[in-house]
């Protein structure tokens, strides 16, 4: 029952505003996507909508609004543990800001739902993805490529070009980080 397992998350969380928030809404979807698809199936999506909704009308700031919708949206990432690497790995880079509160909320989720405190297979997948990583120098953002924007306008790219070279290449050394070389 999702009154229960909500409690149980709330519980197993840190005692911190944003994630006691998230912990509460992060399945506040399920009624609204069994209402209409009959099954729970992308609850993730409304409980991100509900969450804005709600903690918009009580007056919460735009930042915790937006994490706690953000860990709403993100929590039943690679639930299945099929996710490729770099389908985890650009998970990993869109939500670094939010990595830690992310893998906690997943792991009370995890616990609320078997009542299991051991670590959930997906925060340990994520978490020896992310070392992983750092590890062999996946470069975390654009600015940590070896290739500068200086450097590309030197060998002829101009205005847009610059910014979608860099996009091009940092998406390539996040798969092949040998390849971030000068």
């Amino acid at each position: 029952d999702v009154l229960n397992h909500t409690l149980y998350a709330v519980q197993y969380i840190a005692p911190d505003i944003t994630l006691r928030l998230a912990a509460l809404l992060h399945d506040a979807g399920k009624p609204v996507a069994y209402e209409k698809s009959g099954n729970m199936h992308y609850h993730e999506v409304y409980s991100e909508e509900l969450a804005q909704t709600l903690l918009s009308r009580y007056n919460f700031g735009n930042k915790t609004k937006a994490t706690v919708s953000r860990l709403c949206r993100a929590h039943m990432f690679d639930t299945s543990g099929t996710a490729r690497q770099i389908t985890r790995r650009k998970f990993i880079l869109r939500n670094q800001d939010i990595f830690e509160e992310l893998c906690a909320l997943m792991q009370a989720d995890f616990s609320a739902c078997k009542n299991d405190l051991s670590l959930a297979p997906t925060v340990k997948r994520l978490r020896e993805e992310r070392e992983n990583m750092v590890r062999l120098g996946v470069p975390f953002s654009p600015s940590e490529l070896a290739l500068s924007a200086t450097q590309l306008t030197d060998l002829g790219f101009q205005g847009k070009e610059i910014g979608d070279t860099l996009a091009f290449l940092w998406g390539e050394c996040v798969l092949h980080p040998e390849s971030n070389s000068p």
